[in-house]
């Protein structure tokens, strides 16, 4: 994709849930601390440390940037219909951040999706693809 041979879309929604796991994988580095609720506690409540997580997050954001001005990431900013989003939802047993995530990628006619999350595999209208063999998608 950086080379420019694929074209990939990706969602804010994605970008929101990627930010919020590196702000919580640096804190729980930085304290030396693997329960979520007092990271996440930790992160509301210290400034400092939230300033030193949001570095890498804020490098995550950069990168996205890049990639689009590149011309080679296309950034969906808008939610589905939301009758589309409970259709998705009820037919495919999905969580409703999951049911986003599909619903947009029908919406938007995309047919493959990069993920480790296994109930996308449930759906078949789309193909799913590991992080190891996105490189294989045409």
């Amino acid at each position: 994709m950086e080379l420019g041979k694929y074209k990939a879309f990706i969602s804010t929604l994605i970008v929101d849930e990627v930010t919020c796991i590196l702000l919580k994988q640096k804190a729980s580095e930085l304290l030396n601390e693997d329960r979520h609720y007092k990271i996440v506690n930790q992160l509301k409540e210290n400034k400092n440390l939230f300033l030193k997580c949001y570095e890498i997050a804020q490098k995550h954001i950069d990168y996205i940037l890049a990639l689009e001005q590149k011309g080679v990431l296309s950034i969906i900013n808008q939610m589905p219909d939301l009758n589309l989003f409970s259709s998705t939802m009820n037919q495919y047993w999905l969580f409703p951040r999951n049911a986003t995530h599909l619903s947009i990628m029908l919406s938007y006619n995309i047919p493959h999706i990069i993920t480790t999350d296994k109930d996308f595999l449930r759906v078949d209208q789309i193909k799913v693809h590991s992080c190891d063999s996105a490189m294989f998608i045409k």
